[in-house]
This record gives structure tokens, C-alpha cells and sequence, in this order.
């Protein structure tokens, strides 16, 4: 099980009931990480909420990063989730798909608003978009834009 916050990545380790902490240089200001997920080649990857995002190399039991705000201008990364092949990043500007192998990043024009995504979530194909302010979206794989299926508020 792997558990982010505001002291990096830590891993638990069943057999001795512990937790090993995975190095992690933390970002400027207010600094904690936001979602972490594993992708099918068992790479761990990790972002924060000042928009790092991390890839692990389990050999040397550490975290590297892969883009910053600074370079990318995505800002906040607030979630992410693998759909599709692509590496989704939900974030204070909306959604951002990451390729895992040039290691680029590219707006996702979807239809969606310009809009704080706080979460995604990926079911049996589906992906589920919460937004602050603006409700939860949904959308099954699609030629580009994402079609939207549902709008409303989620409260």
C-alpha cells in the first residue's frame, strides 16, 4: 500500500507492519502529494498539488521527477488516473494527458470548461471527472473531444 501526504511517499510493508519512506524533494509553498497510481509496468507514479509529477525506480527505492510546473505551466495537480493508455492529470487548468514515454504533456480539449478538476476515476472503461463548482462528468472512449454523457451538480 502506498500513502502520500505532506512527507512524501511512504510504502507499508505487511510483513514487519512498517512503513519505508521513498525520497521525494518536496515542491515550494504549501506542498503535499495528491494522487499516486501504478501503471502496467508496475511503475509507481505520484503527483502534488504545486504540480510535480513523480515516476519510482523501485531499484533505488526513490522517486524522480518528471515535470514540474515550472516547465509544463500546468500549475496544481490535484489527481490523475491511467485511462485509456494515457496518463490523465487532473488539474487547477482543467485536464492534461501525460505520455509515459516522450515524457510530454498536452491539454486534453475534451468540452470541459477551463475548470479545477479535484478528482478522476476510472470504471470498467469510463472516466468520471469531479470539478469544483461545475459537477462530475462522465465519458466512455471516444475519438477526441471526450463526449460528454452526464452533467449536474454533485451535492
Amino acid at each position: 500500500m502506498w500513502v502520500g501526504g505532506n512527507g512524501g511517499i511512504d510504502v507499508y510493508n505487511y510483513l514487519s507492519n512498517s512503513f519505508e519512506n521513498y525520497g521525494i524533494s518536496p515542491g515550494t509553498g504549501e506542498w503535499y502529494i495528491s494522487g499516486i497510481l501504478q501503471d502496467r509496468e508496475g511503475k509507481i507514479w505520484a503527483c502534488s498539488n504545486s504540480g510535480e509529477l513523480y515516476v519510482s525506480d523501485k531499484q533505488r527505492k526513490k522517486f524522480t521527477t518528471v515535470l514540474t510546473s515550472k516547465t509544463s505551466g500546468i500549475g496544481e495537480v490535484y489527481g490523475l488516473v491511467l485511462w485509456n493508455n494515457h496518463l490523465l492529470l487532473g488539474t487547477g487548468s482543467g485536464l492534461w494527458t501525460f505520455d509515459m514515454q516522450t515524457r510530454t504533456i498536452t491539454k486534453w480539449h475534451v468540452g470541459l470548461p477551463t475548470v479545477r478538476i479535484n478528482c478522476l476515476y476510472e470504471d470498467k472503461g469510463s472516466l468520471w471527472i469531479g470539478t469544483e463548482g461545475r459537477g462530475c462528468f462522465n465519458g466512455r472512449h471516444q475519438p477526441k473531444p471526450l463526449k460528454i454523457y452526464f452533467v449536474r451538480r454533485c451535492w
